[in-house]
């Protein structure tokens, strides 16, 4: 059983999903890449790119992600983190079930982008503020004043946005967890608590996840926000979990149903 790496153009994932597929290669599992924007011709013909492998790895926030894990499920493909994908996680509902469910989580606003400066000016958060786009992995910028310029800041000021508070103190680090084992990156503590690890590989269950990363603040053992959970890493920071990935791949029971 190979793997399909399936990526955007529009995107910076090609290096990580190229990463990905050579390491399998050089492993000895059969793995290729493929840009998400040749689905959507309708004379490309998916099962002709998938001749031997059925598994497949979405390292893309395409829009089209939902609807191709539908057809690939129908296919008889087992798709990684399906059930997360069909579920259309944004990342302000993740950060509310992560707040629900005991997780700490940073200070955080939702504003559709005509009410941007209304929000910002009103003072609904505390600056520094950090300000991204609705959609995982797209543009952001940190504002420290509240009398900013609104219109300096590089996002489309129609789209909904998502704020959260900037912490200045605080060491962004990243966790990879795969099969609830879980992999820090060189920026972690040196020894992260034990009580984050067991939380962290907990998180699976709540969001549909197999393998998935984790951004993480570190201030101290006991003040250590979750500021964003995501699907489908390309492990660019710990070969480690590259490898135990591989053994993950590896052990895959074939599906009864085949393309």
């Amino acid at each position: 059983m190979g793997l399909t790496i399936i990526y955007s153009r529009e995107e910076n994932f090609q290096n990580g999903a190229e990463r990905i597929r050579n390491f399998l290669v050089s492993q000895g599992v059969e793995a290729q890449c493929l840009i998400i924007q040749d689905f959507r011709f309708l004379n490309f013909n998916p099962l002709g790119r998938l001749s031997y492998s059925n598994n497949i790895y979405f390292l893309t926030n395409d829009r089209s992600v939902e609807i191709l894990t539908r057809i690939f499920d129908d296919l008889g493909c087992k798709v990684l983190n399906a059930g997360h994908f069909k579920s259309r996680y944004s990342k302000a509902a993740i950060q509310f079930i992560l707040s629900k469910n005991g997780f700490q989580t940073p200070t955080n606003y939702y504003s559709p982008g005509s009410r941007l400066n209304q929000t910002i000016t009103k003072g609904k958060l505390k600056f520094p503020i950090i300000m991204k786009s609705f959609r995982h992995m797209e543009a952001r910028r940190i504002i420290r004043r509240p009398k900013t310029n609104i219109n300096t800041v590089t996002l489309h000021s129609v789209e909904p946005v998502y704020m959260e508070h900037f912490y200045n103190d605080a060491v962004l680090f990243k966790a990879y967890i795969i099969d609830k084992k879980v992999f820090y990156n060189q920026d972690a503590p040196p020894e992260p608590p034990k009580h984050l690890t067991r939380r962290l590989a907990g998180l699976g269950p709540l969001f549909d996840l197999e393998v998935y990363s984790v951004d993480c603040l570190w201030r101290s053992a006991q003040d250590c926000p979750i500021i964003d959970v995501n699907p489908s890493p390309a492990f660019m920071g710990s070969d480690v979990a590259l490898a135990s990935f591989c053994e993950y791949i590896k052990n895959f029971k074939k599906l009864s149903k085949k393309i």
